[in-house]
């Protein structure tokens, strides 16, 4: 029993020894956060202290940040700002490809002047750039005329000041157009699988520009797919016939109402819709002449037209003399050419001849008779006349 007790006392005491040193241990850090706070005391200033609490502040609102809501709302503006720097770089990426590409578009335009030279237009473009007023690209430039430029002008452009409206005439305007789109076909890099419509190409243009624009149209048709021409102006669409074009591979159509409202697409008889009243006329003479062909009375009319016409060719004096009679009457007071002179007999025969079918001239000119053979005969003259036989 004695024992038991002794072990229990000797561990009592060693507890108690350890508790003594933790608390002088404890008592040790007490007295140096006392010095410290002593220190801290000494050597606080105003200063100091305003920025412990400005520190204090961003701490608490630090604190603040990471609580809801506001850090569901810092995430939301992270990843908006994240969203919106890929966006700008986006944004950046295309303005330099919009900016590529309207340079390509600007520079396919400057071939523009090699078509105005060709047209002889007395103008040039220059100045030619890119803007982006308005955030939408836009090409500008200025015609240059006798070393002045002209700038395009706009609505707000006062009257009295040049701009295209009142520089350019017409005919300028059309030649402008017309050589922007030749310049932009010939930039084309795929231009040999398009189709190429042009659109009246020549309006109110000179007789130069006008031979001009079909040899740069014909010029076209080689290096595109197909050219299509469409215009009111049936002479120039027989002068764009005439050119060298590949004959088997062309075509002459027109749009022809039908009805009230429909319209069809035939095709168009060009060469012999578009000739001449002459030329009709001496086709009209060479059937009869060679193949008998043709109304015998209407056969008749064309013989007067057809030398008339030739004499007014042969003798420029003639030109206001309307009548063959009267032309006769001319011949003989003035010196007319030889040709006519010589011819001058068959004429006055062909003048008789014809009178008598002739209103105004004969008795009963819609029931006299025809002789096809005295008519054949006249006829010979009149071809042989013009040389239309000699053909």
């Amino acid at each position: 029993m004695p024992s038991c007790l002794r072990v229990v006392s000797l561990l009592g005491y060693r507890k108690l020894s350890t508790l003594h040193a933790a608390f002088e241990v404890y008592n040790i850090a007490i007295e140096e956060a006392n010095k410290l706070i002593e220190s801290f005391k000494r050597s606080a200033t105003p200063a100091r202290l305003q920025s412990a609490q400005n520190e204090l502040k961003w701490l608490q609102l630090t604190k603040k940040r990471h609580e809801q809501p506001l850090s569901d709302a810092c995430a939301e503006y992270t990843k908006l700002t994240k969203e919106k720097e890929a966006l700008d770089k986006q944004k950046a990426e295309a303005r330099r490809k919009l900016e590529k590409y309207s340079t390509t578009v600007v520079d396919s335009y400057r071939n523009t002047n090699a078509f105005l030279k060709t047209f002889t237009a007395g103008f040039r473009l220059d100045k030619m750039k890119v803007e982006y007023s308005g955030r939408v690209p836009n090409s500008t430039f200025c015609i240059v005329i006798n070393d002045t430029s002209v700038e395009m002008g706009s609505g707000d452009t006062p009257l009295d000041e040049p701009r295209f409206r009142n520089t350019l005439s017409s005919g300028d305007k059309s030649t402008l157009a017309l050589a922007f789109f030749l310049a932009q076909i010939k930039a084309d890099a795929e231009k040999g699988d398009c189709i190429v419509v042009f659109d009246d190409p020549f309006n109110s243009q000179d007789q130069f520009r006008r031979t001009c624009t079909m040899g740069e149209i014909r010029r076209c048709g080689r290096d595109v797919a197909q050219v299509l021409v469409m215009s009111h102006n049936s002479r120039f669409l027989r002068d764009l016939w005439e050119q060298e074009l590949p004959t088997n591979e062309r075509k002459a159509l027109w749009l022809l109402p039908f009805g009230h409202k429909d319209t069809v697409i035939a095709e168009w008889p060009i060469e012999t819709d578009t000739e001449s009243e002459d030329a009709a006329n001496r086709r009209v003479l060479l059937s009869y002449y060679h193949e008998s062909k043709g109304n015998p009375r209407d056969v008749v009319q064309k013989l007067r037209p057809v030398v008339e016409t030739h004499m007014q060719r042969m003798a420029p004096q003639l030109a206001k003399i309307k009548g063959l009679g009267n032309m006769l009457g001319k011949v003989r007071d003035d010196n007319a050419p030889s040709i006519i002179l010589d011819a001058y007999d068959d004429i006055d025969d062909i003048n008789s001849y014809t009178r008598k079918y002739m209103h105004g001239e004969g008795k009963n000119p819609d029931t006299e008779p025809v002789s096809s053979t005295e008519l054949h005969g006249f006829v010979g003259k009149v071809l042989e006349i013009t040389g239309a036989l000699a053909q």
